[in-house]
């Protein structure tokens, strides 16, 4: 990971210039003799329809704050937003508030004393109780024991069905099983011009990352596939995994056809595999009269049960960057956003990503979304059962791994033995530089 985000800054570098404003509006900070004249609180958010729900939340404070206003604007355009946070911070023109950070690369800045500990900071702990979220927060902490990020969304990754071609295919409910998965998706393409798991061929690493680790936390808890050892790519749970997909592209379950695995309407395919909460949201949007039914991944058959899975979690958040000025007025804001759980409700409304707090089927404020948007309440139960992976080398050696085993068994050039032979020396080829 530090290799990438060395390499990053360096084909950031000649944008500096593009990235200076920084904050959009905000005024330079001048200092005098006389005088020191404090920075304004800057914030870039997330774009798209993140931008709209954190809007609303932000003109509110900005309303009861007109002396010292949020100044915010989406994260500027680039290949990532991770090269752009990461340039912003060495070149000075980072904000003080900062959207969209994964646990990971959070914590990756704080080893390099870039972000400030919000666990340190008064309040915090009354924060995290007043969303019912003590439970997640170890999970996240750097190696120092703090906590550097405030997870804005909490993603689990879980399989959605088409309800109606799951019961055509004589299923009540979803398989358990590779077996029984297997089953389910010999006859959804014997109805027609299906697929029955939309696997990218061609995914990118973090996709490849989604659904190693989703499977392998389906079949072995909550344990991680990445140690400082490299992947495991040697016990049954992995083996089982390759093997489940090679059979899905060998057998036509799964397609390299862009047409087919990336699917318009959610009209001809049986699942999608490792999806967030946001995507029952834009089947709702493509098709209304779709019924969905969302589900923890099949686990091989020697494990036999799903009943202890943990799957993956799509996990993001803010964080306050060190040396950016207005670190507190930018705490007295995050506190007050994350306080009032209608802007969580706005969140979900817009976006359709779960907001990090364990009070969701619980609180009264929620519940007439959660009707409306069935398969919500499953994502829900697996908040405490997802994890993100950890490791800051998953990005070399989840590349590593698309290009040695993930692409090859797509299109069918290697066999499994040879697939994994070749994905274990292509990690520990990434960790010996």
């Amino acid at each position: 990971m530090k290799r990438f985000l060395c390499v990053c800054f360096v084909l950031f570098i000649a944008l500096i210039p593009a990235l200076v404003f920084a904050g959009g509006q905000a005024e330079v900070t001048t200092k005098t003799a006389e005088t020191s004249v404090e920075k304004p609180l800057t914030y870039w958010t997330v774009g798209g329809d993140f931008y709209k729900a954190e809007k609303i939340a932000i003109n509110s404070f900005n309303k009861k704050n007109p002396d010292s206003p949020v100044i915010y604007n989406p994260i500027p355009a680039g290949s990532s937003s991770e090269m752009i946070i990461q340039t912003a911070i060495a070149t000075g023109t980072a904000p003080t508030i900062t959207a969209n950070l994964e646990v990971f690369f959070a914590n990756f800045l704080a080893e390099n004393d870039a972000l400030v500990a919000l666990d340190t900071l008064p309040g915090f702990d009354e924060l995290i109780k007043s969303r019912s979220s003590e439970g997640f927060m170890d999970s996240i902490k750097a190696a120092d024991g703090h906590i550097y990020v405030l997870p804005q969304t909490w993603k689990p990754a879980l399989f959605i069905y088409d309800k109606k071609l799951l019961n055509q295919a004589g299923f009540d409910t979803p398989p358990v099983t590779y077996s029984e998965f297997n089953e389910f998706a010999s006859k959804v393409i014997g109805m027609g011009d299906y697929i029955a798991i939309d696997f990218d061929p061609t995914a990118a690493w973090w996709k490849v990352g989604y659904y190693w680790h989703t499977f392998y936390m389906a079949a072995k808890g909550n344990v991680q596939e990445l140690s400082k050892d490299g992947l495991d790519t040697k016990s049954e749970v992995s083996v089982a995994f390759v093997e489940f997909a090679n059979n899905a592209f060998k057998n036509g379950y799964a397609s390299v056809n862009k047409d087919k695995y990336k699917f318009k309407e959610f009209a001809n395919v049986g699942c999608m595999a490792c999806a967030g909460s946001h995507e029952i949201k834009k089947v709702k949007n493509m098709r209304p009269d779709a019924e969905v039914v969302a589900a923890v991944p099949p686990v091989p058959d020697f494990i036999g049960t799903n009943a202890g899975s943990w799957v993956d979690a799509s996990v993001k958040g803010l964080a306050i960057i060190k040396n950016s000025g207005s670190v507190e007025k930018a705490w007295e804001y995050i506190k007050w956003r994350f306080s009032n759980p209608e802007f969580d409700l706005n969140q979900l409304e817009e976006t359709g990503e779960l907001p990090m707090r364990a009070d969701l089927l619980k609180n009264s404020m929620f519940r007439d979304y959660l009707d409306d948007n069935p398969g919500l309440d499953e994502y829900i139960k697996f908040v405490p059962r997802s994890h993100c992976v950890m490791s800051s080398d998953k990005y070399d050696i989840y590349n590593a791994v698309k290009k040695a085993l993930w692409e090859p068994i797509a299109y069918q050039k290697k066999d499994v033995r040879t697939a994994l032979i070749d994905a274990e020396k292509a990690v520990q080829a990434v960790l010996a530089k």
